[in-house]
């Protein structure tokens, strides 16, 4: 009996130390996610390791050598404790309590390593702000910020700008303090005439703390949304936030804003009698227009020198639409010729931030909007599902976290939009379920919505697709769905 309780206990306190030091990763090792995660109460299970004995899969992090240390050493601990107690009569009351106090473990040695973290990164930001100041060249620095579309921004005006300057940006979803200093370090030269800068942050003093180690001389801000929500503690709190990058420019610097987006406009009004430039994602002398869906991705003409262009970006939908306009307007700044800026937009290839189109499971069409998701972004995924026509349609999707006290009203908004398009909805994660369920609930017609919880929910969902069926992937799913979705 025992020895049977020793093996039970090594599995799951294993499962459970590898779940922990995952999330710890995943909220990038910071105590305010991790707070806005355990305030949703279906999370709070993971205390007990509900997760962990119930589900399928093994979580664990990617193991660099921060991971790496958290996991070994946490398990270190759990089996000293657990030791203790093994040569008296209650060696149950070790295995028990070693293992109920797993996530107070790992949070210790997180604290533990984030001093020399912390010093390290420190290092490494001062090494950035030096050889910025020691440049030999001139460098025009465009930063981007907003609540979504930040990562595609960049990506578009960097395949542009590239067609005439020497180009820096950021990479991928690089937008902290410490990544874009690394990626100065690593990536800047003296050769680069023009840097793209993502700036993003998950509370106010983010975005001042990356301005004061590269300035931008134009911002863009591509637009606001209750992203993150839950860490700002406000809607104001979340605009001044964003606010931060406009208030870095110098005078007569150029902010650049989505004014489509309302939220975005009011940042106008936040910055009173400035003396810098406001100008809406609008060309002077070019002028785009007629943007279509054609066969499923978004094409436009572009009016300019005497001609007309017809673009075919290669993107999804219509969601891309304001970041391509902002892109526009960018390259006729830079006098990028028109039609090198046509040419470089149709041979654009999207990268895996950008909604892909591909074959799935079972020859379905499978969406995948599988990387960070937000509410922007979700409800304009829906909406190309929508727009494609196919018999059958299934939404898998891991919610929206960091919503704070906004996840109950996004994600029921977002179940009634998702009820009007999709067949049946399988909800991976637990993060917004029973308000999008609730949402869901006011417009069914007895359309199932399936929590993915073991192997067998999987069998029903593999059943359930077929040629005919499109597939939307949103957010970050479990890896055994994900691969499931996409083999072929």
């Amino acid at each position: 009996m025992k020895l049977f309780a020793i093996i039970i206990w090594l599995l799951l306190v294993t499962r459970k130390i590898l779940f922990w030091a995952q999330l710890w990763q995943q909220k990038e090792y910071r105590l305010d996610r991790i707070v806005i995660y355990l305030k949703n109460k279906r999370n709070l299970r993971s205390w007990l390791g509900y997760n962990v004995i119930f589900n399928q899969g093994l979580k664990r992090p990617f193991f660099t050598t921060k991971a790496t240390l958290l996991t070994v050493a946490s398990f270190i601990v759990s089996a000293i404790i657990a030791n203790l107690f093994l040569p008296t009569d209650k060696w149950w009351l070790g295995l028990l309590v070693s293992y109920l106090i797993i996530p107070l473990t790992v949070a210790f040695f997180v604290l533990c390593l984030s001093i020399p973290s912390y010093i390290a990164k420190q290092i490494i930001i001062e090494i950035a702000k030096i050889k910025i100041k020691t440049r030999k060249s001139p460098l025009t620095v465009i930063g981007i910020t907003g609540s979504y579309g930040k990562t595609s921004t960049k990506q578009l005006l960097e395949h542009v700008l590239k067609t005439k300057y020497k180009v820096f940006a950021t990479g991928q979803s690089h937008n902290t303090l410490f990544s874009v200093a690394s990626d100065i370090i690593r990536f800047l030269s003296d050769e680069q005439t023009h840097a793209i800068i993502e700036y993003g942050a998950y509370k106010r003093g983010e975005i001042k703390r990356l301005t004061e180690l590269i300035k931008p001389q134009i911002a863009v801000i591509t637009g606001i949304s209750k992203q993150h929500y839950g860490l700002f503690g406000s809607y104001e709190n979340l605009k001044m936030a964003k606010f931060e990058l406009i208030e870095s420019l110098s005078k007569n610097g150029l902010a650049l804003i989505n004014c489509d987006d309302n939220e975005t406009q009011k940042l106008r009004t936040m910055a009173g009698q400035s003396s810098i430039n406001w100008s809406c994602f609008e060309t002077k002398k070019w002028k785009a227009g007629e943007f279509k869906i054609i066969n499923g991705n978004l094409n436009f003409h572009l009016q300019a020198d005497g001609k007309k262009l017809i673009i075919n970006t290669g993107l999804p939908g219509s969601i891309y639409k304001e970041n391509i306009k902002a892109v526009l307007a960018l390259a006729e700044r830079f006098n990028i010729p028109a039609d090198i800026t046509a040419e470089s937009l149709n041979n654009f290839k999207p990268s895996d931030h950008f909604v892909s189109q591909s074959t799935g499971l079972n020859k379905s069409m499978l969406l995948d909007d599988g990387g960070t998701s937000n509410p922007k972004g979700f409800a304009s995924a829906i909406q190309i599902a929508k727009d494609l026509k196919y018999p059958k349609k299934i939404l898998v999707t891991s919610g929206i976290v960091d919503l704070g006290d906004a996840s109950d009203q996004v994600h029921e908004e977002l179940g009634m939009m998702a009820n009007q398009t999709f067949s049946m909805v399988l909800y991976t994660g637990p993060d917004g379920y029973d308000s999008f369920l609730k949402g869901w609930d006011k417009l069914s017609g007895n359309k199932p919505i399936l929590r993915i919880m073991e192997n067998s929910d999987l069998e029903k969902l593999q059943n359930e697709i077929d040629e005919n069926t499109l597939v939307l992937i949103e957010g970050r799913l479990p890896a055994r769905v994900t691969k499931l979705l996409k083999s072929i």
